[in-house]
């Protein structure tokens, strides 16, 4: 749609783990008063490195959204038991609720590794879509309970010689050209120990000046 205008492309940023290195891409965020969704692992908020429940009601006041990356992190949720989905799926999503006050919506597969099965309890739990990592430089949302991750802000080998940089600033220019989808992820402490935040500024800067 149009606001004042301006065309709305559906680019968005997420981040995985909920470890206290997203309080810094909420800094970078808000530079360009741009937001995100940060998955959080329940059982693991508040243990030494991660976010707090308060760090995480503050981000939720702030208007970013908070979604579920269930509860213990599973390898493979393909290969859990219904009671365990139904645990890691609906519980985390109790769980986060509780704290917050009001229904999540949002849920990330652990590894992005989900199958019809998986998908069933997100789609049963009452989420609305669910993320993936799969290929980068997909712009289609086609699966709204597998939304790709377009651009991960880590030196894939799919990036060939190209940067992250200039891959990522290519599937934008992508997606505001043609229209599409554009989801820009990492793992905060990913960009910590490879030295990437300069990279999450330029393309949150990238971002913010084409839409």
């Amino acid at each position: 749609g149009n606001i004042n205008n301006k065309k709305i492309h559906d680019i968005e940023f997420s981040f995985d783990d909920g470890t206290i290195q997203d309080l810094k891409v909420v800094s970078i965020l808000n530079e360009f008063g741009l937001k995100a969704t940060f998955y959080v692992i329940v059982d693991k908020v508040g243990k030494s490195g991660y976010l707090t429940w308060e760090d995480i009601k503050e981000l939720d006041k702030n208007g970013f959204t908070i979604g579920s990356h269930t509860i213990t992190h599973p390898q493979d949720m393909k290969l859990l038991y219904e009671q365990d989905l139904f645990y890691e799926i609906q519980n985390s999503k109790e769980m986060i609720e509780a704290v917050l006050g009001h229904n999540i919506s949002r849920f990330c597969y652990p590894r992005g590794r989900a199958d019809e099965r998986v998908k069933g309890f997100v789609k049963g739990a009452g989420y609305v879509d669910a993320r993936g990592t799969g290929k980068v430089g997909v712009t289609k949302k086609d699966d709204l309970f597998y939304l790709p991750g377009s651009v991960h802000i880590f030196k894939r080998e799919d990036y060939g010689k190209q940067s992250i940089l200039d891959y990522g600033k290519l599937t934008i220019d992508n997606v505001v050209r043609h229209g599409g989808y554009c989801n820009i992820w990492a793992h905060s402490w990913e960009l910590d120990r490879d030295g990437n935040w300069d990279v999450l500024r330029e393309l949150a800067r990238y971002v913010s000046t084409r839409i």
